[in-house]
């Protein structure tokens, strides 16, 4: 079991726009190193834009739930 923080997409400790900016460039196909365990921020078993989405929403001060 690896341990992670929900979100820390670089693993750097923190969830801040970086992360966003990672997910989005792995999504969109680029080659970037990634904490596959923190990618699915929504808990739905998929990583897709839906992920993205909530990552923001939650950089953005939304009272939303991240896995």
């Amino acid at each position: 079991v690896s341990s992670h923080i929900p979100g820390d997409i670089n693993s750097d400790g923190d969830v801040n726009n970086k992360d966003l900016t990672r997910l989005f460039r792995h999504l969109s196909g680029y080659v970037v190193t990634v904490n596959e365990a923190a990618l699915d921020i929504n808990g739905d078993g998929d990583v897709n834009n839906k992920d993205l989405t909530r990552l923001f929403r939650h950089l953005s001060g939304y009272d939303v739930k991240i896995h």
